[in-house]
């Protein structure tokens, strides 16, 4: 049986996703020969550009990190990453990033429930795998030590996961996750917006692929 939060995320997102959005994808792996495990990662859809492109890429033959930061034209490969990521995987650079699973354990659902205090919200899907071991001191001291000389270099996983926003996979066992938001593709301009003479003027500006 599909989970009920994957049905509504996935056609909830398919009326709201349209050709020309941005997407932002962080990530952190940790690699097991061929196979790329994520710990955590995140994937953003954005109908706006980044007000600065952070995309980088570190590969090594033991952890991948990053952020890849581009714009996507055409509705249906945005709606085919979206799918993969709902399944657990994200590809980078030719190499597929997977949550780890035991055996033929789907991933767990999870979405944010919307608040009616709120202006405005995303969609929101959480995809968690099974729990991971914890590295030993010796493994985390090395990953640390890697990123330390990496190009960008970054202070250990504590700093990378920091830059990235994402939750830290400190050497303690935890669920891999990946967060999906995708931003809406029409926005309230509230500045635009009047209450004069009992005449309420609402401002919206819509992506302009959106139909």
């Amino acid at each position: 049986m599909t989970d009920e939060n994957y049905i509504q995320f996935l056609n909830a997102a398919k009326t709201w996703v349209c050709g020309g959005y941005f997407i932002d994808i962080r990530f952190i792996a940790k690699q097991n020969g061929s196979e790329f495990s994520i710990w955590v990662a995140s994937v953003v859809l954005n109908p706006l550009p980044a007000a600065q492109d952070n995309s980088f890429l570190i590969d090594s033959d033991k952890i991948i990190v990053g952020q890849i930061q581009k714009e996507l034209f055409h509705k249906d490969e945005l709606i085919r990453l979206l799918t993969k990521a709902m399944a657990g995987r994200i590809n980078i650079e030719g190499k597929e990033l997977k949550i780890p699973s035991d055996g033929d354990r789907p991933p767990y659902y999870y979405s944010e429930t919307n608040r009616s205090d709120q202006w405005s919200y995303n969609l929101h899907l959480q995809v968690s795998g099974s729990q991971r071991p914890p590295l030993t001191s010796a493994q985390y001291a090395e990953i640390d030590n890697f990123l330390r000389m990496a190009t960008p270099p970054f202070d250990g996983l504590t700093d990378i996961a920091a830059w990235l926003d994402l939750t830290n996979p400190a050497p303690t066992s935890s669920q891999p996750t990946i967060n999906i938001r995708i931003l809406p593709p029409v926005d309230l301009a509230f500045d635009e917006c009047t209450l004069a003479n009992d005449l309420l003027t609402l401002t919206l500006y819509a992506h302009s692929a959106f139909d």
